[in-house]
């Protein structure tokens, strides 16, 4: 048996701090006894109290800091105790650190200071994915398919993307000199760029698909998203749409006001669009549209998918349970609940579940509470529902909608799923590898169609990177190539505006919206085209 053996001084300084940490420990529980002094008195007799798990708790610490086979922190220890209690209760009751925190406080105000660029690691390599139109790196010619070799002088080699991030971004006016290795040049490139302000867009594309239509792409709920979806649908308004098409798909959520000042858009005043319940005083609270709606006749469709979340699910059960618009595509991921961010000590937080949300139907769509039996606390009641079909009715038509986990869409409209092949390319990011190699050797312009030459060298890279396939995995997966090949190519040539534009007639879901929207010339008529447009008043 081997003996570590360790500086006495080193054992010294980590008992000091043990015993420091301890003594916290059983101070907070005196205090805590004191603040529930009754409850403990009750308590004291029983072994499993309050004050015996606390004891354990300090004990079971101690007991790992002096065996484990390792050397183990008590910070550490405390921090996976937090972590695990926090987990324990359910997904979105979480503890953020200083950096989580930051990052999380960066996404709901949708701006940040940095260069303006989207990167990723290809090929083991920092590398830049686009530039951002108008920011300092666009402006400064960083292009896509740059490889960040150094930043501040030290070599990227080895680097994690939140490294990476965290020396891109800094306060705006300050410097960064980054090393860029660009593909034909054999000298690596050097950029000092100073650091701006960069807007994060909630709507990072809108369009028009047809004479009337309108496309919106609503990609987050920060706190910029009621403004640049306003001035998204004002726009396409004066090039003559009437009729939308919202695009909510792997959108996961965000500020809570947000998604309720969108929903106002196009809901009547007065009528409620979400309610949230919960065990707190102020948790439970109704939220009601505030003013007449600018968009209240237009058809609407909203495009949903199992990435569709939180804030996303508040407006499309909305929409849905007024009989607003339609919902289409696939189940949505079913996250009904509020979470609230308390800042705690060092700059971290806890994010933790305070309610749930219901949409005006009445129905909850968090899947888990749904998943279990029964929730009786006060201040909130969850009942238990038959599967996943809890059946409500929507508000003005009395549509069949259901509870129980998700929104259900009206259409459901499945995409063809991605073959394996298609998902080794993905995973490995080669359909940007090969866009980086080909444009530099061919000229491509814009609007273009993938011809068989470019098949060709997309067949002969993937063999060149060993990858496995036969002729009937490509040729299973050609549709996928071909729309992979699209947008990947127009975004490095001409940017994210090309890449929506060049793919939108090829995805499915988007076409069968426009094809419904032609065929419809009132709001009410978009119900005529689901099998849940029955009245359910006498059933």
């Amino acid at each position: 048996m081997q003996i570590q053996r360790t500086d006495e001084k080193e054992v010294r300084m980590r008992k000091k701090k043990f015993y420091a940490i301890l003594i916290s420990i059983v101070i907070l529980s005196l205090l805590f006894g004191g603040l529930v002094g009754t409850y403990l008195g009750a308590q004291s007799q029983n072994m499993e109290g309050i004050t015996y798990k606390i004891r354990s708790f300090i004990q079971i610490i101690k007991i790992v800091e002096n065996n484990y086979y390792r050397t183990v922190t008590v910070q550490d220890l405390i921090d996976y105790a937090i972590r695990g209690m926090l987990s324990s209760l359910d997904p979105h009751t979480i503890y953020l650190s200083k950096d989580d925190y930051n990052e999380l406080l960066i996404g709901t105000k949708g701006s940040f200071g940095g260069l303006g660029i989207q990167i990723g690691i290809r090929d083991d390599i920092l590398t830049i994915i686009t530039p951002l139109e108008g920011t300092p790196a666009d402006k400064a010619g960083l292009l896509a398919g740059d490889k960040v070799t150094e930043i501040e002088g030290s070599s990227t080699k080895g680097i994690n993307l939140q490294e990476a991030v965290k020396k891109l971004r800094g306060k705006p006016g300050t410097e960064v000199t980054i090393g860029i290795k660009r593909e034909g040049v054999p000298d690596a490139i050097h950029f000092t760029i100073t650091r701006d302000i960069i807007k994060v867009k909630a709507v990072p594309y809108y369009g028009m698909v047809d004479n009337k239509i309108g496309y919106i792409r609503l990609a987050s709920f920060s706190e910029s998203s009621p403004k640049e979806f306003s001035e998204a649908i004002d726009i396409l308004e004066s090039n003559g749409a009437n009729k939308f098409i919202i695009d909510l798909r792997n959108n996961s959520g965000g500020l809570l006001k947000s998604a309720v000042e969108i929903s106002e858009n196009f809901l009547d005043k007065g009528e409620i669009i979400v309610s949230t319940k919960g065990r707190k005083i102020g948790s439970s609270r109704e939220y009601y549209s505030k003013k007449h709606p600018k968009y209240g006749n237009f058809p609407v469709i909203i495009l949903v998918n199992g990435g569709t979340a939180s804030a996303s699910e508040i407006v499309s059960s909305a929409i849905q349970d007024w009989d607003r618009g339609l919902i289409l595509g696939t189940k949505t991921y079913g996250k009904g609940s509020v979470q609230q961010v308390i800042p705690i000590q060092n700059k971290s937080a806890i994010k933790i579940t305070t309610a749930l949300y219901y949409s005006p139907s009445g129905r909850s769509i968090d899947n888990e509470v749904n998943k279990k039996e029964n929730i009786n606390q006060p201040g909130i009641t969850v009942k238990p529902t038959e599967k996943d079909t809890a059946t409500y009715y929507t508000k003005r038509l009395r549509r069949k909608v259901y509870g129980g986990g998700a929104i259900v869409p009206d259409i459901i409209y499945e995409l063809p799923k991605m073959t394996k092949l298609e998902t080794n390319i993905y995973l490995k990011g080669l359909f940007f590898s090969f866009t980086v190699d080909y444009t530099s050797s061919y000229r491509i312009e814009e609007g273009f169609s993938v011809t068989q030459l470019m098949l060709s060298s997309f067949r002969k890279f993937l063999k060149d990177k060993d990858v496995e396939f036969t002729e009937e995995d490509f040729e299973k997966s050609l549709d996928g190539i071909k729309l992979g090949l699209k947008r990947t190519i127009s975004m490095k040539l001409w940017g994210l505006k090309s890449s929506y534009e060049s793919v939108l007639h090829d995805d499915q879901q988007v076409t069968k919206s426009i094809q419904i929207l032609k065929k419809t010339k009132e709001m009410d008529q978009l119900f005529s085209f689901t099998s849940s447009s029955q009245s359910g008043k006498d059933k």
